[in-house]
């Protein structure tokens, strides 16, 4: 019986010391896999700030603490950095092919473009994490959940309750996305008649053509060129008296700015002009006028309700919805 457990304790000894050794290795391994990508991307003329890592988790994972990292890009059209105040990954060493990404609790973003002007964003939350599947070294499913995020940025800052993302890979390549954003408010002075909060967005879109790699004027007009588009199989918002639902396809026209052609059904549209005529936007003659013409081409819905039916469009950098111009659109970045 004595040497039954002799043995096994030796084979138990000596299994803990050969796993010690594979976590070990496969520290190693991560570190040098890190060094590798970071020369990578500067050998593609980014720039990756990686002062220090920290990796531990042992026995069972490989938990990376990466301590105020930044990854930009300088050349003389724009230039760009991205500095979140800490990146925490954990990974299992018996599955490479997947990790767990701690969302910073704040990060910023910078944006410098060719006539000298500034952009600046700073993001916080209370909680957020990322997990990512990768499959044949492409990225497969991506699944983000965020909570009590907090934007900084001009005009002001904004606020979301909570963000969820779901991404897979399709089998025709097209990157399949859903995104739920519950309990925004806008940043203030937003919102004209119809307030600053909105209860919900969602959108379930499918992205086409190699998606890029950079959010700079460079990598969207490479996606463009190889005839990138988006899909929007369904888009929901809900604000205020306003439920709005679409469908349709987004792109980018030559200057980068946004191309749409989507169908759009609006319930609540009396109710936005009346709080739109309250709020001084408009006339309340004009607000009632176009009130009574709409409902002579809306029609109902299951539940009763008028529902109207119209296209909004963008094209040239002006968003229309049915005949009417509503806004000039800009490029999403200047080249």
């Amino acid at each position: 019986m004595q040497s039954k457990i002799r043995i096994a304790a030796v084979a138990l000894a000596l299994t803990g010391l050969a796993w010690t050794g594979y976590w070990v290795g496969a520290k190693v391994w991560l570190r040098g896999a890190i060094a590798d990508w970071a020369a990578a991307r500067e050998a593609e003329g980014f720039t990756v700030g990686i002062i220090e890592q920290d990796i531990t988790g042992f026995p069972f994972a490989l938990e990376v603490h990466f301590p105020a990292p930044t990854l930009g890009r300088l050349d003389d059209r724009e230039s760009w950095v991205w500095m979140p105040d800490r990146l925490d990954i954990t990974l299992r060493p018996w599955a490479f092919d997947r990790a767990r990404i701690q969302l910073p609790a704040e990060q910023r973003f910078s944006r410098l473009d060719a006539e000298g002007r500034v952009w600046l964003l700073t993001l916080r939350m209370a909680a957020g994490e990322a997990n990512v599947v990768f499959s044949g070294g492409v990225l497969d499913r991506l699944d983000i959940e965020a909570h009590e995020v907090e934007i900084q940025a001009p005009p002001g800052a904004g606020r979301i309750g909570r963000v969820t993302v779901r991404g897979r890979r399709g089998a025709d390549g097209a990157a399949l996305v859903t995104l739920t954003l519950d309990d925004i408010t806008l940043p203030p002075g937003a919102g004209a008649g119809l307030g600053r909060d909105i209860a919900r967005l969602f959108a379930e879109t499918a992205a086409s053509g190699p998606l890029p790699r950079t959010p700079d004027a460079a990598g969207l007009d490479a996606w463009r060129v190889a005839g990138g588009a988006i899909d929007v199989t369904r888009l929901e918002i809900e604000w205020g008296p306003l439920s709005v639902s679409a469908d349709g396809t987004l792109a980018l026209d030559d200057a980068l700015r946004p191309l749409a052609a989507l169908t759009a059904r609006i319930v609540g549209y009396g109710a936005v002009l009346e709080a739109l005529a309250a709020a001084g936007v408009v006339e309340q003659r004009d607000a009632s006028f176009a009130t009574t013409a709409l409902n002579l081409i809306a029609t109902r819905d299951a539940r009763g309700r008028r529902v109207l039916t119209v296209p909004v469009t963008a094209q040239n950098g002006v968003l229309m919805v049915g005949p009417i111009a509503i806004a000039r659109l800009a490029p999403i970045v200047t080249r």
